[in-house]
C-alpha cells in the first residue's frame, strides 16, 4: 500500500510517498481502506512541529511527538488503543446501568437542585475552587438519589 509518510520536521517537502506494508489487524480490530482524507492546521503544525503558545507546551509536544524526528504516529496508537478500550469498557456494569436509567431525570431536575443548594451554601466561607468542587459533589449525588425516588413514584418512571 502506498502512504504518505514524513521521518523528519519541516515544511510540505518532508512528505514522501512510500510504499509499505499493509498491516494485519488483530483481534478486535478493524482495517479500513481510506481514499481520501483531509489535512487540517493541526496536521501541518504537528509536522512543521512550530506549536504555538506558552514554551511548556512546546516542551510536552516535543516529548511526546520526538525530540529530532518524528517517533510514532497517532493513528498507530490509536488502533493499539482500540482492542484494549474494547477488551475492559465494553459492556455496561450495574453502576453505569442504574445512571443511565437515572440520567434524563437528572437532566429535568438537576437546575432546582442547584439554585436551592447554592442559596442553602451562600453563607459557607470557602475558596471558590473548594466551594466548586464540594457543590459539584452534593448536587450530582443529590440530584441522582432525587431522581431514584422520583422515578419510584409509580406512573413516572414511564415520563421519565
Amino acid at each position: 500500500m502506498r502512504a504518505m509518510v514524513y521521518t523528519e520536521y519541516g515544511p510540505p517537502e518532508v512528505l514522501q510517498l512510500k510504499e509499505m506494508a499493509k498491516p494485519a489487524p488483530r483481534d478486535n480490530e478493524v482495517l479500513v481502506k481510506i481514499r481520501a482524507t483531509t489535512v487540517t492546521i493541526g496536521d501541518t503544525i504537528m509536522r512543521s512541529l512550530k506549536i504555538p503558545g506558552p514554551r511548556w507546551q512546546r516542551f510536552f509536544a516535543r516529548l511526546y511527538l520526538g525530540i529530532r524526528k518524528p517517533k510514532r504516529t497517532i493513528l498507530g496508537m490509536v488502533l493499539a488503543v482500540f482492542p484494549l478500550f474494547r477488551r475492559f469498557f465494553n459492556g455496561q456494569g450495574e453502576f453505569g446501568r442504574f445512571l443511565s436509567q437515572q440520567s434524563y431525570a437528572v437532566y429535568i431536575i438537576h437546575i432546582p437542585i442547584i439554585v436551592f443548594l447554592a442559596i442553602a451554601l451562600r453563607r459557607i466561607e470557602l475558596g471558590a475552587f473548594l466551594k466548586f468542587g464540594m457543590m459539584a459533589v452534593i448536587v450530582v449525588s443529590t440530584c441522582f438519589v432525587a431522581a431514584y425516588v422520583i422515578r419510584k413514584i409509580p406512573g413516572v418512571s414511564r415520563i421519565l
